[in-house]
């Protein structure tokens, strides 16, 4: 599928809304940046060429998937910080 400008603008917003959520978790500490990075783009990328090209959905479902396949639940509300098993911070 060819994006137009506009549309490209919103996935690359949507890329940023996401990663700024995967981030805020602390998660990344003990996975790797580029698995996610690139698993959200995937995401994104995939719905979009379904069809969806609204921000907030495009972000929210991509986070949510990847973390639901790497952790099998749902991530934590926005602000909660992810605790690791053996981690003291």
């Amino acid at each position: 599928m060819v994006f137009e400008d506009s549309e490209l603008r919103v996935i690359g917003c949507a890329f940023d809304r996401a990663w700024d959520r995967v981030l805020g978790t602390g998660i990344l500490q003990t996975n790797g940046l580029s698995v996610w990075r690139e698993g959200l783009a995937r995401q994104i990328l995939s719905q979009a060429n379904a069809g969806e090209l609204d921000e907030w959905r495009l972000a929210r479902n991509a986070v949510f998937v990847l973390w639901e396949q790497q952790f099998g639940c749902r991530p934590p509300v926005v602000g909660e910080r992810v605790r690791i098993a053996g981690d003291d911070g």
